[in-house]
């Protein structure tokens, strides 16, 4: 039993009437006309998906989504979604979709709903460490991913990669004029087409859907090939010895910890000479004439317009101040 006109006649009512007390009074045409057809529709796709891609299962349990919204962080409290759909995953990863979703991977969708139905397969808003593998692999070889993203019969049917999350530059770390800049942007890799209210209640639809899901397949396999990999390490400074790794020759020579340059604050300090009289305002920084101490720039700061002492003198310190001599740029007159 699958899709049928009574299932496109709910869900009419269902938006027409989206409050709790209309649904409740109409769960069993819900469970009726839309559950059980669709959990019929799960079943004999994943007997179909085990010829084509057994890596992709369909769990009735977890392949179809929730009618239920999420209304917490939306400006639209209707409590009901006014379409039924699913999502066939890959077996080794989460069912979960999108960026608030770790562990996910590309898979197939399809939704029934009046006047908006559609199918699709990819990757929709992946997390930023996914999005950031993706990327990289498409820079390594952009070459193989156009031919995916471009092939003849996947444009002819789908219109290639769907550009509805597209960047305007290209991201951070890459040069503008990268072979693959047009990629690079992309924040989604889906594809996917609508169909027609008499396509999605037809008795066709499993055929139909397996057609085009094995149009996606290569764009799905690349996707979860790159995420299923081992995650590339972020390069190291030389001489950094992995805990995996033992040191080489290579680090011993260079077994020095990498320092990174400080940064020196650049307080205003209002100080004056030991003459009596003030000066303009210093800045103890990295670009001041001012030789730096341990101590740092402070308050409290006297500094003497004579000539620099002898290399080797003992600065005299005290509890309240720290008196530094050095060669000023002007003298005192």
């Amino acid at each position: 039993m699958l899709f049928s006109t009574a299932t496109l006649t709910f869900l009419r009512g269902l938006k027409r009437h989206n409050d709790r007390a209309w649904f409740e009074a109409h769960r069993p045409e819900y469970e009726a006309v839309v559950k059980q057809p669709m959990r019929h529709l799960i079943e004999e796709l994943d007997v179909r998906l085990a010829r084509l891609a057994p890596e992709i299962v369909g769990d009735p349990k977890r392949s179809m989504f929730r009618i239920y919204r999420d209304i917490r962080f939306s400006a639209d409290k209707s409590p009901y979604k006014t379409h039924a759909s699913c999502w066939f995953y890959h077996r080794d990863g989460s069912r979960a979709v999108g960026r608030e979703a770790a562990g996910g991977g590309a898979g197939f969708y399809f939704q029934i709903a009046p006047g908006d139905a559609f199918l699709g397969g990819g990757m929709w808003m992946p997390q930023r460490e996914a999005l950031r593998a993706l990327r990289a692999a498409i820079a390594r070889d952009p070459k193989r991913f156009s031919q995916i993203a471009t092939a003849r019969r996947l444009v002819r049917r789908f219109g290639g990669l769907s550009e509805e999350a597209v960047l305007r530059r290209v991201p951070r770390g890459f040069a503008p004029d990268h072979p693959a800049a047009r990629w690079l942007k992309f924040q989604s890799f889906v594809m996917g087409r609508a169909l027609t209210d008499a396509q999605a209640v037809s008795a066709r639809l499993p055929a139909l859907l397996e057609d085009d899901f094995r149009l996606m397949l290569p764009l799905v396999r690349w996707i979860n090939g790159v995420l299923g990999s081992p995650r590339p390490e972020r390069p190291r400074p030389i001489g950094y010895a992995s805990p995996r790794r033992p040191a080489t020759a290579r680090t011993h020579r260079a077994a020095a910890p990498v320092r990174r340059p400080t940064r020196h604050r650049r307080p205003r300090t209002r100080s004056s000479c030991d003459c009596g009289r003030a000066r303009s305002i210093l800045r103890a920084g990295p670009w001041s004439r001012a030789p730096r101490s341990r101590s740092g720039g402070g308050r409290g700061q006297r500094w003497s317009c004579g000539p620099a002492p002898p290399r080797g003198t003992p600065r005299r310190r005290s509890n309240r101040r720290s008196y530094r001599t050095l060669r000023s740029p002007e003298r005192c007159r």
